[in-house]
């Protein structure tokens, strides 16, 4: 009778053992499925930053000086763009020289613009959201009284309208007489229509920018370092209201993984 309760005696005991030791190893897996777990979610929410290289860094801090806050007025230092279809009106004079070179930097903004973003002309001015005027600077401040105070010294004038800092809304003139040569009346018209698009400010730091704030400037052609600033502003991943540490690393990315500028 020993030989047959004594094994029943100790079964108990053995499945508790066999019980507690696999309860153990489960929570071993578990524990360690968890930690591979969120130790790749981390990796896949932090991935390593990517340092600017000096050439990257020379084009990222150029466009924070002539795209964030502007020229006049102390706007808050955040990326401003169109959305919607830059739609132009063009009114007094209608110089065929002029109106040529316009074309010309509707172009060349429109290849350089990769988010769908156009400009264009209209001959309806109800249509437009853009007005750029042709002539003195008195007759601009008659039909815009609150520019009056800068066109004494501007030769050559902007002003947007912002609705969550996305533009909708500018108007620019060139002073076709105190601007007496078409060199002067070029440069001005392709600096003014080029700062509407949310390049607001000027700079001494490249003679040959169109941004550059000399007034002994000729500039009539977009520098390469102008061209990059305008694709940058302009790609689908730049959006509205983007403060300083917002854009840094996307102008990274795109210049780093798009551009291929290192």
């Amino acid at each position: 009778m020993l030989s047959l309760t004594a094994p029943l005696a100790i079964q108990p005991s053995i499945a508790l053992l066999i019980s507690s030791m696999l309860m153990k190893l489960k929570i071993l897996c578990l524990l360690f499925f968890v930690t591979v777990i969120f130790s790749c979610k981390k990796d896949s929410i932090d991935p390593p930053a990517i340092k600017p290289t000096e050439k990257q860094q020379e084009i990222i801090s150029y466009f924070l000086e002539i795209a964030m806050g502007s020229e006049f007025d102390q706007l808050e230092e955040v990326t401003r763009k169109w959305k919607k279809p830059m739609t132009i009106y063009v009114s007094g004079s209608k110089d065929t020289t002029l109106l040529i070179e316009l074309n010309t930097v509707i172009s060349e903004i429109n290849e350089l613009a990769t988010d769908n973003f156009k400009v264009i002309l209209t001959s309806d001015s109800a249509h437009a959201n853009y007005q750029l005027f042709l002539g003195t600077g008195s007759e601009y401040a008659g039909r815009y009284s609150s520019n009056l105070k800068w066109i004494e010294q501007n030769f050559g004038l902007f002003t947007i309208s912002t609705q969550n800092h996305e533009i909708i809304w500018g108007t620019m003139y060139v002073d076709i007489r105190r601007a007496a040569t078409l060199i002067e009346q070029k440069h001005l018209l392709r600096e003014e229509l080029t700062q509407s698009l949310g390049l607001l400010r000027d700079s001494y730091r490249y003679a040959n920018s169109i941004f550059q704030q000399s007034y002994e400037t000729k500039v009539t052609q977009y520098s390469e370092i102008d061209k990059v600033l305008i694709k940058l502003l302009y790609h689908p991943k730049i959006t509205p209201g983007l403060n300083h540490s917002q854009v840094i690393p996307i102008l990274t990315d795109i210049l780093n993984r798009e551009f291929h500028i290192n």
